[in-house]
């Protein structure tokens, strides 16, 4: 399963009745589903909220999973501000020269506050470099609990379509986690590297 697949089940689930929020996990060895998290409202039994969570994954995606991996939480909807953290999305992002050198601005919007970061190089700095380091700049403010550093962001090709690949290291609580973001090229480099490592950062430390 692609990185894109674990995302459009995502999306899917959230669509069922009283979901809030859902993050889905898989093994890294050979892309099975390893867990599936659960947020939802408590209108519906439990069971009754697992099991349209497994007939949706069989019949849409021919995908068979045991209920037991299926985590389950129900809050009410008032009781739900604590939990939910609204992804982190892209507002603008700009390149700019001054003589030898290179900028890259990203503003970044998270629940109503906007968050900037600056990146400089010289003129001729990698591009994906300096649009990532911006970017986790930005997030800085937004993801206090954890310190992002970039390993590496390239370009892949993915059965012929070009692709923005992100590899980060989060540090949380002196421990150190992998985190990976892919975006394909629609508009511009740019704001598809911008895009591949939100979308690394949204799915470990946001919801929705």
């Amino acid at each position: 399963m692609s990185y894109s697949g674990v995302d459009e089940l995502e999306q899917a689930i959230r669509h069922l009745p009283a979901i809030f929020a859902v993050r889905v996990f898989r093994e890294s060895s050979n892309g099975s589903i390893e867990k599936v998290h659960v947020l939802a409202a408590p209108e519906r039994p439990p069971k009754k909220v697992v099991r349209d969570i497994e007939t949706l994954l069989l019949l849409k995606f021919n995908l068979r999973i045991d209920y037991r991996k299926i985590s389950l939480v129900q809050l009410r909807p008032e009781d739900l501000t604590p939990f939910i953290r609204p992804r982190v999305k892209l507002e603008a992002v700009d390149q700019s020269f001054h003589e030898d050198a290179c900028r890259v601005t990203v503003i970044l919007k998270s629940d109503g506050r906007v968050h900037q970061g600056v990146a400089e190089g010289p003129a001729n700095s990698d591009i994906l470099l300096l649009a990532t380091q911006a970017t986790l700049e930005a997030l800085n403010t937004v993801v206090a609990e954890a310190t992002l550093t970039l390993n590496v962001a390239e370009i892949i090709s993915i059965q012929n379509e070009p692709a923005v690949f992100v590899s980060l290291t989060a540090v949380v609580q002196n421990t150190q986690e992998k985190l990976l973001g892919s975006c394909f090229i629609q508009d511009d480099n740019l704001s598809s590297t911008v895009r591949a490592t939100l979308d690394a950062v949204n799915r470990r430390f946001f919801t929705m």
